[in-house]
């Protein structure tokens, strides 16, 4: 089959009537290819090819659209076909989708949930609580079993068969228990293991743990106590992180205008419609009752089922005008950053367990390996203090490797950001090595705890910029009260009530149901998670990402504080250190 070139891909698509027709289903969306269901084989050439290669998704321009180039496009004898989209949004993060051709145009639908659809069924059994912070106890591999078995064999060579060797190499003479003394050195690299094993798990602990601040005084703006205190430091960054995470999330994921734009108004209208008819008919019996008792008494009961009657006919049309204008304002009525910090600062162990739980595995590699680097800076540490035997030696050398490690540790887990390609092996940073599964989880854990639809239904109707939907909301439910009570307002019913008393009974009216639209609709809810499908759009976005700007998702967020994990294996280097002098008697 013919290869397009971008241009051609472009240039079909800009026909008039075409375009027109593709951009009823997509907002905010730059057309680069298009393609129907029948066949999926020719690559577009060019940029856009090198893109679509990078982000994992293969996209084709499938055989039906070269007939529709070539005979003209002709909506009714296509109307059974599907073509699919490919638009990138103003954030430059991409969605897929296809248009279905329907009786009135086109209709717009995301390709995430079809092009992972077999993806998301084996996802199902990524379960976050599996995921826990590594302990401090664990069984040894295969390769620490080995190499312990081998010190042991070398211990009992040197001890026997080498002994004369080791007593020249350690000057031991004359009466010098040259066994004693072998143990001595070798308890140096032997100690070091278990020592940066613990002070390595240590460090991450700390970064974590405590969730809230144990010790002394608390010195302020810090998660120091002195003169002995901690908080973990994601706990104490709780806010901060939040707010970058957001801002990481809109800049690089979707945007909040894009979640809320899936929203079909007609649809949530049609799920409320029943409820919000029967609120709508209480609480004009209320607050007339309330408001204008004597008038409401006197009114016939035809006119008060006119008015019942009129209201509920009128209250899809609150529902629909509301969503449509607070999607169209959305910016104004909905704070996404304030939603996110109010649930990480309410639920510290959340923000917590989101790390954790995307970088266990990275937590646990670099706890075993402080054990290789505890062995191999052991035996360094050996050799130095067979030479110098100044008693300060080992506290210094117990700093350098002690922060050394701990900074070697924390710079494995993001770095290489790229793979770097050494003697034929493939390295990068841990956590980057694991895109998919990370992402997968990422999405999972904001889809089902954070960015959920009553987290954000609840956001809109009750948050910091609420009064705003609650103007939007009083704006429609007084318009569908005007219509319900147009009689009211002619001779000769207008003689028996005041303009002023029907405006009052409006104004409550309004007040009373849209102070009560987060209750409004809850009924909603289900149908909205569906739809917004958060954890498909997160996940195969992230996947999507270069390693440069998934990278830039998590770790600048406590990047800022490695150096205090730095400083902690050092100090306990030099404690470790001063130990070791005092067993081999300095």
């Amino acid at each position: 089959m013919e290869r397009w070139s971008e241009i051609e891909v472009i240039g079909f698509l800009i026909d008039e009537n075409l375009f027109s027709a593709f951009s009823l289903g997509l907002k905010n969306g730059v057309q680069l290819c298009a393609m129907t269901k029948e066949d999926c084989v020719a690559a577009v050439d060019g940029k856009i090819s090198e893109q679509l290669e990078r982000e994992k998704y293969g996209m084709k321009l499938f055989s039906a659209i070269q007939n529709a180039k070539n005979s003209g496009w002709d909506l009714q004898k296509r109307r059974s076909s599907i073509a699919s989209v490919k638009s990138i949004n103003t954030v430059g993060s991409t969605d897929f989708g296809y248009l279905s051709l329907i009786d009135d145009g086109f209709q717009y639908h995301r390709l995430e949930e079809i092009i992972f659809s077999s993806e998301a069924a084996k996802d199902d059994d990524i379960d976050p609580e599996a995921h826990k912070f590594p302990p401090l106890c664990a069984y040894p591999g295969g390769r620490s079993i080995f190499v312990s078995v081998l010190v042991i064999i070398v211990s009992v060579l040197f001890c026997t068969v080498l002994k004369e060797d080791l007593a020249r190499w350690t000057h031991c003479q004359g009466e010098c228990d040259v066994v004693k003394k072998y143990f001595l050195y070798a308890s140096i690299p032997v100690l070091m293991v278990p020592f940066t094993y613990a002070h390595i798990w240590v460090a991450l602990y700390m970064t974590f743990y405590p969730i809230n601040f144990v010790g002394c005084w608390q010195i302020p703006g810090t998660n120091v106590g002195f003169p002995f205190g901690w908080q973990g430091i994601v706990p104490f960054k709780c806010v901060e992180m939040a707010q970058m995470a957001v801002r990481m999330l809109t800049a690089k994921l979707l945007t909040v205008d894009e979640v809320f734009d899936r929203l079909d108004a007609k649809q949530v209208a049609d799920i409320l419609e029943v409820d919000v008819s029967r609120q709508m008919t209480e609480v004009v019996n209320e607050i007339a009752e309330k408001e204008a008792p004597r008038i409401w008494g006197l009114l016939p009961n035809s006119v008060k089922e006119h008015i019942f009657k009129e209201a509920a006919k009128e209250s899809p049309a609150v529902i629909q005008g509301m969503l449509k204008e607070i999607q169209a304002k959305v910016e104004e009525c909905f704070d996404l950053e304030e939603l996110v910090v109010s649930i990480m600062v309410g639920d510290m162990e959340l923000s917590n367990n989101m790390f954790i739980q995307c970088a266990d595995r990275e937590l646990a590699f670099i706890r075993n390996s402080g054990a290789w680097m505890g062995f191999f800076f052991g035996l360094i540490q050996m050799v130095i203090s067979i030479y110098f035997e100044d008693w300060w030696v080992l506290p210094v050398v117990g700093l350098v490797a002690g922060a050394i490690t701990n900074w070697i540790a924390l710079f494995a887990i993001f770095n290489p950001v790229n793979p770097v390609h050494i003697f034929g092996y493939r390295i990068q940073g841990l956590f980057l090595t694991r895109q998919d599964t990370v992402s997968a989880l990422y999405g999972k854990i904001v889809a089902e705890r954070i960015l959920t639809a009553e987290n954000l239904d609840r956001a809109l109707m009750t948050g910091p910029k609420s009064e705003q939907t609650r103007v939007i909301a009083r704006k429609h439910i007084r318009q569908a009260y005007e219509k319900s009570i147009a009689m009211l307002r002619h001779k000769p019913l207008s003689l028996t009530v005041s303009q002023e008393t029907l405006d009052r009974v409006g104004d409550e009216i309004a007040n009373k149901m849209s102070s009560n639209m987060y209750a409004v609709m809850r009924p909603a809810e289900p149908y909205m998670d569906k739809v917004f499908d958060l954890r498909t759009t997160l996940e195969t976005r992230m996947k999507a990402l270069p390693a440069k700007d998934f990278e830039g998702l998590l770790h600048p967020v406590f990047e800022a504080d490695e150096w205090k994990l730095v400083l902690c294996g050092g100090v306990l280097g030099v404690v470790f250190g001063l130990f070791q002098s005092l067993v081999l008697g300095r």
